[in-house]
């Protein structure tokens, strides 16, 4: 259901992406925490434009410390300093939407705004380690990491996966307990989709936002494996091990939101964090056929492997 924002607005306290959140808007997603929060998320008027842009485009507007949004019949962000993230709503916009938003792009450029590399996939806890499953949208992330979940292993992230430096070692740390789910594999998976949100991805695919229950980590894990799924004209499933400077690329190229990384001045530096994350962790490649629903096979490679590497 489709609720006006003006019944939502409350002071809440939250974390996610190893942040502590102080929220005027209600998200239930996240995991409630009190406690001296390092964000803040309000309602409120957004400028016009950022100061000293370096880019300008009908989508956003960026600099190196500001980052402003506008979505068409949902609202408009402003994101500063990776401490604040103010939205101007549109009137009669769905909030449910405006979350989608805040939770995504606006939260990228945060973690990107503190030099926290966020990567576009799902990240679950397997043992000790945490595997990333790195890919194109609908290449089958979820998928599998709702198919793993299925099989007792944890959740840590999906969608935004924030990558903490701490020490020199590269960690995962948690964002919040929710998948997304197109209604063909949530069929497939066996998943109750009744009380799910649905949202429109684009205008040929929708997906559902089934809340985790239960087998959600909220600690911090480090990395162990990247494994990037790619769709395929194979009639078979393969996983392939990446070496060398291929490794790095996958990494750099499932950036979150990674057209803002120059524009934050953070080239450089993005460039040193993934060539290390790259250097000590092992990198596959999952090829898949784009018809049928083969996560079994998928799973069956990837734990094959991980059984034999320790």
């Amino acid at each position: 259901m489709e609720t006006n924002i003006l019944f939502k607005r409350k002071t809440c306290f939250y974390i996610a992406f190893g942040l502590s959140i102080e929220s005027e808007l209600e998200l239930e997603e996240l995991t409630a925490a009190k406690v001296t929060p390092q964000v803040i998320i309000r309602v409120g008027a957004v400028p016009s434009r950022v100061q000293n842009p370096c880019e300008i485009n009908e989508f956003f507007q960026a600099s190196k410390n500001e980052f402003l949004m506008n979505v068409d019949g949902i609202g408009r962000y402003y994101v500063y300093g990776g401490r604040e993230i103010i939205v101007e709503p549109y009137a009669n916009a769905s909030f449910e939407k405006i979350k989608v938003f805040i939770l995504g792009t606006a939260f990228g450029a945060l973690l990107l705004q503190r030099g926290i590399f966020p990567l576009h996939g799902s990240a679950m806890k397997i043992d000790d380690k945490c595997i990333l499953f790195l890919g194109d949208s609908g290449s089958g992330k979820s998928t599998i990491s709702t198919a793993l979940r299925l099989r007792g292993h944890k959740l840590l992230s999906d969608d935004v996966i924030a990558i903490h430096e701490v020490e020199g070692k590269y960690w995962v740390y948690p964002s919040y307990p929710q998948q997304k789910l197109t209604l063909q594999s949530a069929e497939h998976l066996g998943v109750n989709i009744a009380s799910s949100s649905k949202i429109m991805i684009n205008e040929e695919r929708e997906k559902y936002y089934v809340p985790v229950k239960s087998l959600y980590f909220n600690n911090p894990v480090p990395i162990g494996y990247i494994v990037h799924l790619v769709v395929s004209d194979s009639s078979t499933v393969e996983l392939i091990e990446i070496k060398g400077l291929k490794r790095l690329g996958v990494i750099l190229n499932n950036t979150y939101r990674v057209q803002l990384v120059k524009h934050f001045g953070l080239s450089e530096s993005h460039f040193k964090a993934c060539s290390s994350i790259a250097l000590g962790t092992k990198v596959f490649c999952l090829n898949r056929p784009k018809n049928g629903m083969t996560v079994n096979k998928q799973i069956e490679l990837v734990m094959k492997e991980i059984q034999k590497t320790g």
